[in-house]
C-alpha cells in the first residue's frame, strides 16, 4: 500500500487529547500524507499538536451529514406541553454533562423535558451510570435519558420534535446531529471553545452561547436563516462533488 495515496477522515476521537493517543498513534498520525475534513479548525489544530503539513481536501464526508428535508416529510411534530431539550450526544465524558445540569437548575420549575442520548459510549460504562443518577436525582421525571440505539426513523422523529439543543463539547463532535437540527430550525447551544462555533459562524449560522445565554426564547427569523444555509450548503450534490474531487481528480 503506498501510504502517499492514502486518506485520513479526521474524526475528533482520533485527532483530539494528543496527550492520551498511544505512541503508535501519534507516530501514524505523523505519517499521513492526505487528511479529508470539513472543519478547517480540526485541521490547523492537527498542525498546531501534530506538527505535521499534510494536505487537506474539503469534505464533510458521510450522508449523515447531508440534510436531506424529504426524510422529515412524513415526521411530524406531536403536540406537547413542555420545551423539549436535547442535552449532549453519547455517554462520553466530552458531552460535559455535569456542567450542563449545572446550567439548567435555574428551569427545575419549569415544563421542561431534558432529551439525553446515553446509547453510545466510548468508555467503561461508569460515566454513564453516573450521569443517569445525576439526571434523575437533580430533575426527576424531567430526566429522559435514551439508553439503546433506536431505528433511524424513531430517532428523527425525536429531533423533529426537539424545542433547544444543548451541546457542550469543547472538541469537534456531534456534526451530524448539529446540521440536522439546525437545518429542522431548532435553537443550538453550543461552546464557544468547540471548533464547529467558529466553523457555524464563519458561514453566517447563529449560534447561542451556552456560557452566556439562558434564555430560551427562539428568533424565528435567525432560526429560518439557519435553515437556508444548511440546506443550500449540506446537501447530497455537494458532497458528490466534493468525493469527486477527491476521488477522481
Amino acid at each position: 500500500m503506498d501510504i502517499k495515496k492514502c486518506f485520513w477522515l479526521m474524526w475528533g476521537g482520533d485527532l483530539y487529547f494528543p496527550e492520551k493517543q498511544t505512541w503508535l498513534h501519534r507516530q501514524i498520525i505523523k505519517n499521513v500524507k492526505n487528511v479529508v475534513t470539513f472543519i478547517k479548525q480540526d485541521y490547523q489544530y492537527l498542525i498546531d499538536n501534530y506538527k505535521v503539513y499534510p494536505k487537506l481536501y474539503t469534505s464533510f464526508c458521510y450522508l449523515s451529514n447531508v440534510f436531506n428535508e424529504d426524510l422529515y416529510k412524513t415526521i411530524f411534530t406531536m403536540p406537547k406541553n413542555e420545551i423539549w431539550l436535547l442535552v449532549g450526544n453519547s455517554a462520553d465524558y466530552t458531552n460535559r454533562h455535569e456542567f450542563i445540569f449545572d446550567k439548567l437548575q435555574h428551569l427545575i420549575n419549569k415544563n421542561i423535558k431534558l432529551i439525553t442520548p446515553l446509547s453510545y459510549s466510548i468508555g467503561d460504562g461508569n460515566y454513564r451510570k453516573k450521569i443517569i443518577d445525576l439526571g434523575y436525582k437533580l430533575f426527576g421525571d424531567k430526566f429522559n435519558p435514551l439508553l439503546e440505539f433506536l431505528p433511524y426513523q424513531d430517532y428523527l422523529k425525536i429531533l423533529a420534535n426537539i424545542d433547544i439543543v444543548i451541546f457542550a463539547h469543547e472538541r469537534q463532535e456531534a456534526f451530524g446531529n448539529i446540521i440536522q437540527l439546525l437545518g429542522l430550525g431548532k435553537k443550538v447551544y453550543l461552546s464557544k471553545n468547540s471548533p464547529l462555533w467558529k466553523h457555524c459562524s464563519e458561514a453566517g449560522i447563529k449560534l447561542y452561547d451556552i456560557n452566556n445565554d439562558n434564555n430560551l426564547t427562539v428568533n424565528q427569523s435567525e432560526l429560518e436563516h439557519n435553515k437556508k444555509i444548511i440546506k443550500e450548503c449540506y446537501t447530497e450534490e455537494n458532497l458528490k462533488k466534493q468525493l469527486f474531487e477527491i476521488f477522481y481528480k
